[in-house]
């Protein structure tokens, strides 16, 4: 259980550092909920690995997601921090009741093209 307490003190203090790090618009609050997203959001986008952020209309799902996408733009992003980081290019797909599997992988797909059409153009 210890561990546990550990594990806890070192992601808040991760999820901290980066929220120190990033731009958060004027009049937004820098909620427990809007520091997860942003670390989840830039973790996974940066070891490429796919995000599904769930919840509540108004639990700061989008506002993350654009959040890390304003502060992460390459050379160009307004925190030293996030210049070490390439520009990330997010697909954004608006779930509903009647969304399917089918819709969702071809967001997937779409994603996965895209990364796979970037990193020939890099070699």
């Amino acid at each position: 259980q210890n561990q546990d307490v550990h594990l806890l003190g070192v992601l808040k203090s991760a999820m901290d550092s980066i929220s120190n790090q990033t731009e958060i618009p004027i009049g937004i609050a820098l909620t427990e909920g809007l520091k997860e997203n942003i670390f989840l959001t830039l973790v996974c986008t940066l070891s490429r690995t796919p995000l599904m952020i769930v919840g509540p209309p108004g639990c700061s799902k989008t506002l993350a997601v654009t959040t890390v996408c304003e502060n992460a733009n390459g050379e160009e992003s307004p925190s030293q921090y996030f210049r070490q980081f390439p520009r990330i290019q997010p697909f954004h797909y608006q779930c509903s009741k009647t969304s399917n599997s089918t819709e969702i992988s071809a967001v997937f797909d779409r994603a996965i093209q895209r990364q796979s059409n970037a990193d020939r153009s890099k070699s």
